[in-house]
């Protein structure tokens, strides 16, 4: 039975390389359609990097129109923010995404990335690690 399971392991946690890449790939491209495509219409989004950077309470913010408003803000005011990836964990439906930032503002951190049945992230987590 073991050996039946352990294929199939690998595939997944061979995709979640890809899809972590393909993450820090579409926003290092600065095209954000690409990067917004890879999310459900009516995600939520909860980041406690910077979290003055989004006014409200809860950290967060809904759907793909407030991510793309949020995204472009930040690009605007860090054009040259660049993520590189350090590792990526499979957990579930949960991609763990461990990277770095290449601006003072944005420290290593990791996003949790969960997706719905049509492969889509419907719901990204963003958490500092510090130094």
């Amino acid at each position: 039975m073991l050996n039946t399971l352990e294929p199939r392991t690998q595939f997944i946690n061979s995709q979640s390389i890809h899809i972590a890449n393909k993450w820090i790939e579409s926003w290092n491209s600065n095209n954000l359609l690409n990067y917004i495509d890879l999310y459900c219409d009516n995600l939520i989004f909860t980041t406690y990097i910077g979290p003055q950077v989004i006014a409200n309470d809860n950290h967060g913010l809904q759907g793909k129109d407030e991510l793309m408003s949020f995204w472009r803000f930040n690009k605007s005011r860090f054009p040259n923010l660049r993520f590189e990836l350090k590792k990526s964990v499979l957990e579930n439906n949960n991609i763990a995404i461990y990277f770095s930032g290449n601006q003072p503002c944005i420290p290593n951190g990791i996003a949790k990335l969960t997706f719905s049945d049509n492969h889509l992230i419907e719901k990204l987590e963003m958490h500092e690690l510090g130094s």
